[in-house]
């Protein structure tokens, strides 16, 4: 079976899914981390799973470029949705960039300012994945 053949809807749950999961999950992982509980090599795990988000966002996106519309008011609602979702793939690049640089700045003076850059996108991210979602819903025909 190739992505073509499976539906947009079916393949946009990950990344959605991933824009929830994946804060909490690093929420964990910290709190494990500074008890003592689990290891540093727990962030290879959180980087894995975000590859898998951008995969499954590139995916989400590449699937969702053959949609047809056939009133002005659909191409409208299309574009919104569209724009959403590359906003939310965008938001996915600088959380990328933040993470693996945090990888690298742990224990230095301003790590808090990355945390704290972390902490704020991963809610943003949430965010524009239900609305995004949100966005997408309205698009089905009920």
């Amino acid at each position: 079976m190739s992505l073509t053949t499976i539906p947009h809807a079916g393949l946009v749950h990950m990344p959605l899914a991933l824009a929830v999961l994946i804060p909490l999950l690093y929420g964990l992982s910290w709190l494990s981390v500074k008890k003592g509980w689990l290891g540093a090599n727990i962030w290879y795990g959180m980087v894995i799973l975000g590859f898998i988000q951008l995969i499954s966002i590139v995916v989400g996106l590449h699937s969702g470029e053959s949609a047809e519309f056939t009133s002005a008011a659909a191409k409208d609602a299309v574009e919104k949705h569209e724009h959403a979702a590359e906003t939310f793939f965008y938001v996915w690049i600088l959380l990328g960039i933040l993470f693996i640089g945090s990888l690298w700045l742990r224990n230095k003076k301003y790590f808090w300012l990355m945390e704290l850059s972390l902490i704020i996108l991963f809610g943003v991210q949430a965010y524009l994945a239900f609305s995004t979602g949100h966005l997408g819903g309205d698009l089905i025909p009920r």
